[in-house]
């Protein structure tokens, strides 16, 4: 194969042959420069538009195309909207789990064994009706769940075992923030309602923790406790005299509502109370939280 020089010597050779000819009469001295001026313009232009090259040529050209089959294993590039760090999806709240509680149940530290913490009691301390408890958590091997033990002084929680208990659900929850001086229900996270609630006095404060509506009981709209009571799983520790049982309910004296003005008990209006009945069922999760 010829190489590029040989070709352009060649092309030189060729034009030279040829201004010769052109030029018999000159005489040598005049053609010489030029044939030499010829022969740089016949250079510069196979230079400038020079076909491609040979596979020997030492001058490189761009190919036409690119060719990616060199690429093929390469690692690609990150595409951001692809591998930029992704914000976790959160779980959808689900209903809370509920067991019906046929006889006392002792309340253990840890599932299956550990210290006896108290016992389960199967029936509501003021009307009697069956207990229905808020399970707030269930063991790995789902035998055991773990429950605020009703009515203990102080607030604990414990473990019960799960087998032979009906079980149901529930997705209505409630929250009391004492700060706010207001009561939350949510279906499954959703707030379906928030009303303004009277709490406890300095002296007499609701005690935060976490319970469940463990009776239902109509009273005189007259009373000072209002149309309807909830009683919740909950002890008030710090009264002088009379009942201990915590509970959410009415009252005939509605100025006291938004205020921190009772013995321990929550306090709703009227027409909050109308609105809870429907909603706050036996086993309801009820969150009291500072």
């Amino acid at each position: 194969m010829l190489s590029a020089g040989a070709a352009i010597q060649g092309r030189q050779s060729a034009s030279d042959r040829r201004v010769m000819t052109r030029l018999p009469s000159l005489p040598v001295r005049r053609a010489v420069p030029i044939l030499i001026a010829t022969i740089v313009a016949l250079l510069l232009g196979g230079v400038v538009h020079r076909a491609p090259q040979s596979a020997g040529s030492t001058i490189e050209t761009l190919p036409p195309t690119i060719d990616l089959s060199s690429l093929r294993g390469a690692p690609t590039a990150p595409d951001p909207l692809r591998t930029g760090p992704v914000a976790p999806i959160p779980s959808p709240p689900k209903p809370a789990l509920l067991v019906h509680v046929p006889y006392s149940l002792p309340v253990m530290s840890r599932p299956g064994g550990g210290q006896r913490l108290g016992t389960l009691t199967a029936h509501a301390r003021y009307s009697g009706q069956p207990i229905t408890a808020w399970v707030l958590r269930v063991s790995a091997d789902r035998k055991f769940g773990l429950v605020p033990i009703a009515y203990s002084v102080p607030y604990r929680t414990g473990w019960i075992r799960l087998a032979g208990l009906r079980r149901s659900s529930t997705p209505i929850s409630a929250l009391v923030d004492l700060s706010q001086h207001r009561l939350t229900v949510r279906r499954l996270g959703r707030v379906i309602m928030r009303v303004p609630v009277a709490i406890g006095s300095p002296s007499t404060p609701t005690p935060p923790g976490r319970y469940f509506v463990t009776e239902r009981v109509p009273f005189s709209p007259g009373s000072s406790y209002g149309a309807f009571v909830f009683g919740i799983s909950g002890i008030q520790t710090r009264l002088p005299c009379c009942g201990n049982l915590l509970a959410i309910h009415g009252t005939n004296n509605p100025s006291s509502i938004g205020r921190s003005v009772s013995a321990g008990c929550v306090r709703v209006s009227s027409a909050a109370l109308q609105r809870l009945k429907p909603l706050l069922l036996w086993g309801t999760p009820v969150v009291i939280q500072p």
